[in-house]
């Protein structure tokens, strides 16, 4: 069995970006716009099409994996995900049994809505859905250690020196302890939360419309990103600015950066694309951008607030 560890953002399902779920550190790309390790999880007609970020102008080394000079992909490849957990560490996340690892990207055939939505069109390595396994967020506790000879900044590790071995071991009996696979999660099932994507219904380039169960409009994440990244600054923490609540306060570390962005004017009202500045997005909470959304026309926030009394909330 070849190994290739691949490093790539932290997300929980990797099914395509939400507000809830898109890729975390793993790159300064995933800083600005949405790492296209988002989709590594989803299938498209029994495969599943893996990204990893190589450097521009580089490709990854086949040739450490055994591949003969000429040739452009090698198969019967273990591929292991890797990715630095919110509390810090690089840990093992999932993995493809029996992959192909190409030496260049290949563009993705047929790719699917949530590929679109992302834009995410390309990939380089592929392996047989029935082949792959995602851990869940709280199953990933296998770390690598740091240092020289370990996974670092580089998206690619060959564990390729003696005292890989033992971490070599334990990946092997992990993969080999999960003998079930874990079936991929359709395109439009519920999230890890067991909460259909308001942002996928709703949903980002600006109000371009596109056919996923019905006619949706498109959001764009990297100004949700931003948004997030602003008011972090701005304030350190991210409160709903309905009902002030803090998913940090109540879950800690796993809820510092998690909250959901309203587009104040709803992109299911915009007959045509659409600029949207960080003015026009607000830090809201599951439960408040949800009963936002029943009602229509969706009112403003301040009108929210004042209906339900939550106008004499402090932010």
């Amino acid at each position: 069995m070849k190994f290739l560890f691949c490093h790539v953002g932290w997300m929980a399902s990797y099914h395509g970006a939400t507000d809830e779920d898109y890729p975390l550190k793993g790159g300064k790309y995933n800083d600005s716009y949405i790492g296209h390790e988002a989709c590594n999880f989803v299938d498209i007609n029994g495969f599943l099409y893996g990204y990893v970020q190589v450097s521009e102008g580089k490709t990854i080394n086949i040739g450490r994996l055994g591949a003969d000079r000429g040739d452009t992909s090698i198969e019967n490849i273990t591929v292991v995900w890797l990715a630095t957990a919110p509390d810090g560490g690089i840990v093992v996340i999932g993995w493809y049994k029996d992959a192909t690892v190409y030496r260049q990207y290949q563009k993705t055939p047929t790719p699917s809505a949530r590929h679109l939505k992302d834009d995410i069109l390309y990939y380089n390595i592929k392996t047989e859905t029935k082949n792959a396994f995602l851990l869940s967020p709280g199953e990933r506790t296998l770390s690598s250690k740091k240092g020289k000879g370990w996974p670092g900044q580089s998206p690619l590790w060959y564990a390729s020196e003696p005292e890989n071995q033992q971490f070599i071991e334990k990946v092997r009996a992990l993969i080999n302890d999960k003998s079930i696979i874990k079936p991929t999660q359709s395109p439009d099932a519920p999230n890890a939360a067991g909460v259909t994507d308001l942002d996928l219904i709703e949903a980002a380039t600006e109000g371009r419309d596109m056919l996923v169960t019905h006619i949706k409009k498109e959001r764009n994440q990297a100004i949700i990103n931003r948004k997030k990244r602003h008011v972090l600054k701005a304030t350190g923490h991210l409160r709903c600015e309905i009902c002030n609540f803090s998913f940090r306060d109540v879950y800690g570390d796993i809820g510092s950066d998690f909250c959901e962005v309203h587009h104040i004017k709803p992109l299911s009202e915009a007959s045509e694309k659409i600029e949207t500045s960080l003015d026009d997005l607000a830090i809201v909470c599951s439960n408040c951008h949800r009963m936002i959304h029943r009602i229509t026309p969706v009112p403003g926030i301040e009108e929210f607030k004042s209906r339900f009394g939550f106008d004499s909330t402090k932010n």
